[in-house]
């Protein structure tokens, strides 16, 4: 009897510490695993789907308000007073998938993002380092193949995947905003650009005038990107998205798509968590030993 009990509890033993090392495992990638969530790509087609969820209510885009519909797997700008294109053309407008805070303005202070800036630099002629381009024509022209470099980055690709920080805007809108700063506009303006819809992209300057509809939205991405991945305003980015956050509270749309976007963020992180967690404690086979022999690979596990 005493040998049974003996065998009996070292079988206790060990499950409770294959339990323990589930356990463990789960709360350090409750941490971490979240720069495994998703990408760019799964992001787009994430929020496609929230939104034709949510109905025809929520089809407009969020710069101009212009109705779209899903059509050819696509979601396509319907003819309205809302929205004429700055620059005349029969082509038929479609949303894209645009970053409120862009990915210049939360990927520039990353290791990748600069050491692929460096190589650029170093390959251009001299004459065109010497050459006066200013800073938006600089950005417009390395984001893209910074964005390429930093796809192996994992806080990169959860931040450029972040469905809080996309929204659906229209095409010609989301190429003419670029990485422009938002700015309260001129009294004076005229927003003409785009018909009737309440924007203007001021190219001279960098900087994209918002109508007020979408402000408030806008400052609260703001606030939420800086507090979530530690992104530090600028004094002028500061005032401007504290002030908009006060001036405009949400719509009731906003709220339905953010509690929508909650829902659906937080339930493929969880299931993201368990997924790992399951698989590093599949690999663990005898709960003494780690569950990697290489601390680079553990590293970048609970990265």
């Amino acid at each position: 009897m005493a040998v049974a009990n003996q065998v009996a509890n070292k079988d206790l033993d060990k499950i409770l510490a294959r339990l323990a090392v589930y356990a463990l495992l789960c709360c350090l990638l409750s941490v971490s695993a979240f720069a495994k969530v998703r990408n760019f790509a799964n992001a787009k087609a994430t929020l496609k789907q929230i939104y034709l969820d949510l109905g025809e209510g929520a089809w407009e885009d969020f710069y101009c308000q212009a109705p779209f519909i899903p059509k050819d797997n696509r979601l396509e700008i319907l003819p309205s007073q809302k929205y004429t294109p700055r620059i005349s053309s029969k082509k038929v407008q479609y949303i894209e998938w645009e970053h409120i805070m862009p990915a210049h303005r939360f990927g520039s202070e990353l290791k990748c993002w600069q050491d692929n800036q460096s190589k650029n630099n170093k390959n251009l002629p001299k004459n065109a380092k010497s050459a006066k381009t200013s800073n938006s024509a600089k950005t417009a022209k390395t984001t893209q193949s910074s964005r390429k470099s930093c796809q192996k980055d994992a806080l990169f690709r959860q931040m450029e995947g972040d469905l809080h920080n996309l929204v659906p805007a229209i095409d010609e809108i989301n190429r003419d905003r670029r990485d422009f700063e938002y700015a309260i506009p001129p009294s004076e303006l005229e927003f003409s650009q785009y018909g009737a819809c309440r924007v203007y992209s001021n190219f001279a300057e960098a900087k994209f005038y918002p109508a007020e509809y979408s402000r408030g939205w806008i400052a609260r991405t703001y606030l939420y990107m800086s507090k979530k991945y530690g992104i530090k305003l600028t004094d002028d980015e500061e005032y401007i998205m504290h002030l908009w956050d006060r001036q405009y509270p949400p719509s009731k749309r906003e709220k339905a798509i953010r509690e929508a976007i909650e829902h659906k963020q937080k339930w493929e992180e969880t299931m993201q968590v368990l997924d790992e967690a399951k698989k590093l404690y599949r690999k663990s086979k005898n709960p003494r030993k780690k569950p990697y022999k290489n601390p680079r690979k553990l590293r970048n596990v609970f990265r």
